[in-house]
């Protein structure tokens, strides 16, 4: 037997015993980078990410990142990379679009938590090719967000209510 059979027919037999078809995959989606240039407060931000999620088969959801009460300080940031934000897994001829949205978060109930910006992605597994579509979310659109093209990881420039921010993603395969 060929080596490049053999080892397709390893994959394939690892997968089946996961519990995964060759024609799902299963993705994770991470904060590669996050570097405050310019802060919405002038003693900082304190930020967290609201992850939202938009199946084509089966119910939206979200999640905080960190969970409530906790949030990172703009000050702290170098320390903030390769974090998970969402993870799942894209059946064939299925769809999953998420909204990463970067959240300045306040005292409540006086003062609502303030969006500097927001990135969308949808995900599609057709006939067994996982494509990706990186965008500027329509809610976002007024909070100045910059999509850079070409850049892996996907780049983007938040600048929500006069902060700054350069934020980069990665997608990969768990």
């Amino acid at each position: 037997m060929e080596l490049n059979k053999f080892i397709s027919l390893l994959f394939m037999g690892c997968l089946v015993s996961l519990g995964i078809s060759a024609k799902e995959f299963p993705v994770v989606v991470k904060l590669h980078t996050i570097k405050a240039e310019r802060t919405l407060n002038a003693k900082g931000d304190d930020l967290y990410f609201e992850v939202t999620q938009f199946p084509t088969e089966g119910e939206p959801g979200d999640s905080r990142i960190p969970l409530y009460p906790l949030h990172w300080l703009s000050n702290q940031l170098d320390e903030v990379k390769d974090l998970v934000l969402w993870t799942g897994v894209i059946k064939e001829g299925e769809s999953t679009k998420l909204t990463l949205s970067l959240v300045d978060q306040e005292i409540p109930p006086w003062e609502p938590d303030d969006l500097i910006g927001g990135a969308q992605l949808i995900l599609k597994n057709a006939k067994g090719e996982l494509n990706k579509a990186w965008s500027v979310p329509p809610f976002a659109k007024a909070k100045e967000v910059e999509l850079i093209n070409g850049t892996y990881p996907q780049r983007f420039v938040f600048k929500g209510d006069g902060s700054l921010y350069d934020v980069s993603f990665s997608v990969g395969h768990q």
